[in-house]
């Protein structure tokens, strides 16, 4: 529509493009859409507007000019029929005379009502195109107003998206401490919107205050040799999201700090029962949550525990790709709920992991515009285990940019990849 300059096809499509935003519930890219279709609106009414005051004023000067000709073509008449009358009755000049004036007398009569009648409406035409203006410079002025209202609400609305991304990425671990306990990785985090569900979370275990480490009695794992990572999908994304990802990194930083808990699936446990905690405390029932993928990995026995919670983790030895399930529930209310496992894997130098959210595998793209999904996702990471890992991120980046040309990116995107 824009390319054929088709503006009511354009104002029509903006109003669709932000009913379907606001089902989806993307206000911003809602209003947006709304701001464009009332701008496309206002433009359309205000050219009526004008073509409609045009016509009026050519309306106007065509019954001007046609009253301007009727009066020059009458007396031309009259003038030509006295003419005749003349010549052909010089006997009854007196007659003629009479019948002249009062014929003058009955049309100077009928053309002051004409002129008068034309002068009526000509003066209730112009008033009428007078308040047409007037009523044009009003909503001008309105429509000005509201956008100026519009444009400072949705300032306010990013100035506290861009506040909240800030928040958010202080719950991201730095890149000091990646490259400091997973020297030989990569993480591809893309949000699908300034803020996100996806997160991605990193920290130490617990120490008491003379700097020794914390750990509950029955665990074998030594946190000293330790570092906990995990890559988390909550629910939804954009703003929403953003504010469950904060709950739920709480909650982990609070099971290893608070409850000292060192096992995966120990931990998980923990954070549902905080998260469930945390909203129950609302009178509406919140079934919101997350899916993890939660690892521990020992740096000196290359010992990895891991737990996921709905996503995988992908193992890749000798060119072979092992995938190690997930307990198929959720961090959050879930019917009928079980512990989650811990699962000790014995890694070999040379060994590729990766943990992911779902947002990748679910990307449209490509010549047909379908889901890229995990078989494809699993090609090519398989094709890529020659490279090193910053090599891997960049074809990763590359790859994603031309699966989903021009098509809207449906999700937030994690994926930690780590070399042994």
């Amino acid at each position: 529509s824009q390319e054929l300059k088709e503006t009511y096809l354009e104002r029509d499509a903006r109003s669709q493009l932000y009913e379907i935003q606001k089902l989806r519930r993307n206000k911003a890219q809602a209003l947006i859409e709304y701001e464009k279709y009332v701008a496309l609106r206002d433009t359309i009414n205000g050219q009526e507007n004008k073509k409609d005051i045009l016509r009026k004023e050519l309306l106007f000067e065509f019954e001007k000019k046609a009253a301007e000709d009727s009066i020059k073509n009458l007396a031309e008449k009259q003038l030509q029929q006295a003419q005749i009358e003349a010549q052909k009755a010089n006997l009854i000049v007196e007659r003629t005379k009479r019948n002249g004036l009062i014929a003058g007398i009955v049309s100077l009569v009928l053309f002051s009502l004409f002129i008068g009648n034309r002068l009526r409406v000509t003066r209730r035409q112009k008033e009428f195109i007078e308040k047409q203006k007037d009523f044009v410079e009003h909503q001008r002025s309105n429509i000005s107003a509201q956008k100026k209202i519009l444009e400072e609400k949705n300032k306010e609305i990013f100035d506290s998206i861009l506040y909240a991304k800030r928040l958010q990425e202080a719950i991201l671990p730095s890149s000091k401490l990646l490259n400091k306990y997973l020297p030989n990785s990569y993480v591809f985090y893309k949000p699908k919107d300034i803020v996100a569900g996806d997160f991605y979370w990193m920290d130490t275990f617990a120490k008491d205050d003379f700097g020794n480490y914390l750990k509950p009695l029955d665990s074998e794992i030594n946190p000293a040799d330790c570092i906990i990572f995990a890559v988390a999908d909550c629910t939804g994304h954009g703003v929403p999201g953003a504010m469950i990802s904060i709950f739920c990194s709480n909650a982990l930083n609070r099971a290893i700090k608070e409850f000292y808990l060192i096992e995966p699936g120990n931990i998980l446990d923990k954070v549902r029962s905080l998260v469930i905690e945390t909203f129950e405390k609302s009178d509406m029932e919140v079934r919101d949550g997350m899916d993890i993928s939660l690892c521990v990995f020992n740096f000196k026995t290359f010992e990895l525990y891991w737990a996921g919670a709905n996503n995988p983790l992908w193992l890749v030895r000798n060119q072979e790709m092992i995938e190690y399930k997930p307990d198929r529930q959720p961090i959050g209310k879930f019917d009928n709920p079980t512990n989650f496992k811990t699962h000790i894997i014995q890694l070999q130098k040379g060994d590729k992991f990766y943990i992911f959210s779902d947002g990748l595998a679910d990307q449209f793209g490509g010549q047909k515009g379908k889901k890229l999904k995990t078989g494809k996702m699993r090609e090519l990471i398989m094709a890529q285990q020659s490279n090193s890992m910053q090599m891997q991120f960049d074809i990763m980046d590359k790859f994603f940019e031309m699966w989903k040309g021009s098509l809207e990116q449906v999700d937030d995107i994690c994926v930690i990849g780590v070399s042994v």
